[in-house]
């Protein structure tokens, strides 16, 4: 059970080749997208380059900044744009903005006017976007097997998942009550 991780690469090569693919790619684009504009950063982004459902993903979701705001969100709950820049990784402003209007652009984030201050927005994920938990769930659980010093708030996490319909034996798994993944 330890080596689940390990023995599924194993098995998949091809997969994650794919996937390594789709990182190389989508920095590529990262980088080609600092001279555009966002939205045509974003058309080219629509260009497949293929089908693989991993590398798919990637393009949405495949950066650092995206991943760590879908799991400020998805388990502080909704922020502020300064709450969010405020946040432990310190994202600068420019990146931040562009990886929220994109999050917002893929139907994984959501944004409304703050009740409290009309000039804010709070942000938040939609249910595209906490589809994300098993993502994040074991992103957790590798990162805690095998980097030592790693810590996360165990209740909080347990208890989001728990509120979402995801179990929890022991350590952190995936598995969503009414839907078991593949």
């Amino acid at each position: 059970a330890d080596f689940k991780i390990i023995n599924w690469i194993h098995k998949h090569p091809l997969l994650v080749y794919c996937v390594l693919q789709q990182l190389a790619y989508g920095q590529r684009l990262q980088n080609a997208s600092k001279k555009r504009t966002l939205p045509d950063a974003m058309n080219r982004r629509q260009e497949r380059r293929s089908d693989c459902p991993i590398g798919l993903s990637l393009d949405v979701i495949g950066d650092r900044w995206s991943l760590l705001l879908v799991r400020t969100l998805m388990f502080a709950g909704e922020r502020t744009f300064t709450e969010l820049a405020e946040f432990r990784e310190k994202i600068a402003t420019n990146i931040l903005a562009e990886r929220l209007e994109r999050l917002e652009a893929a139907g994984i984030v959501c944004r409304r006017a703050d009740p409290a201050d009309g000039r804010k927005y709070r942000y938040g994920l939609t249910d595209k976007g906490f589809d994300l938990m098993p993502v994040l769930l074991d992103l957790i659980a590798w990162g805690m097997k095998y980097n030592p010093d790693a810590n996360y708030p165990t209740a909080v996490v347990e208890q989001v998942a728990r509120d979402h319909g995801y179990t929890s034996t022991g350590r952190i798994a995936s598995q969503k009550i009414e839907r078991p993944l593949p």
